[in-house]
């Protein structure tokens, strides 16, 4: 069986092969998100999610672990910076680098003296 690693791997040179992590996934996603909330909310949540997810396959390492670090673990570009054993500046050119990959996909938590760095004016 393909873990959802091999099959995102896969998917950067035959997109069609992310079409096995939606179906994999998809059910148990919306199961969750309808449960919370309304259809048309669940059916947005579900768009949503797997289009990060595509976007993100798409970027380079460093700029996604930058990305998954601030984003979803909310560490701020100080503690990235530490964690990766990079310099800050990479940190915050990494980030907004991949702001502009990923557009308004990316969720962006504030932290106070980071908050809109890279950003525009629509994602601060």
């Amino acid at each position: 069986m393909n873990t959802d690693h091999d099959v995102i791997a896969r998917s950067l040179r035959e997109p069609a092969a992310f079409a096995d992590l939606f179906d994999r996934h998809a059910a148990t996603v919306y199961r969750y998100a309808s449960s919370r909330s309304t259809r048309q909310v669940a059916d947005d949540l579900l768009s949503e999610t797997f289009l990060v997810a595509t976007r993100l396959a798409k970027l380079p390492r460093g700029d996604r672990d930058v990305v998954i670090l601030y984003a979803w673990e909310e560490l701020t570009y100080e503690q990235i910076s530490h964690a990766l054993g990079i310099p800050v500046g990479t940190v915050r050119s990494r980030l907004n680098r991949a702001r502009t990959k990923l557009g308004a996909a990316l969720p962006c938590p504030t932290h106070s003296k980071e908050a809109g760095h890279g950003l525009s004016e629509s994602l601060a």
